[in-house]
């Protein structure tokens, strides 16, 4: 879909290999949308294509880690579940989300006033390619 692509774009504009692009999107979206309300990630995900949807399952959940509350949690469950290198992890999560974020335009706002105040900060800064 356009939107798959779009998003591999940022990941690749951001650093990420070509190749490991999607495993990187199935991080970053999964690790962010874990900290969102369920009623919130459903409506977040009925405005994505199905190829996606797909990469926005979280991962199973760990009891000992709450989803992420400041960018430094969420640059930690990005890199436990995906490897990023610390240097590279919070420039693919800012070029994903502003991405994101320009894929659900009517949703910007709603995804706004659900997050703690440091992600919301990333969340409203965030730019795509």
């Amino acid at each position: 879909s356009e939107a798959f692509r779009r998003l591999v774009g940022a990941a690749v504009g951001a650093g990420v290999d070509e190749r490991d692009a999607p495993a990187a999107l199935r991080s970053v979206l999964g690790a962010f949308m874990e900290r969102l309300p369920q009623g919130e990630r459903g409506q977040v995900t009925t405005h994505l294509p199905a190829d996606v949807r797909r990469l926005t399952a979280a991962p199973p959940p760990d009891d000992a880690t709450p989803p992420p509350r400041t960018v430094a949690d969420l640059v930690a469950r990005v890199q436990a579940i995906d490897g990023l290198a610390d240097d590279a992890a919070e420039p693919v999560i800012t070029a994903v989300l502003g991405t994101l974020r320009e894929l659900v335009p009517e949703e910007a706002a709603d995804v706004t006033a659900v997050l703690p105040q440091e992600l919301k900060r990333l969340w409203q800064e965030a730019g795509g390619p």
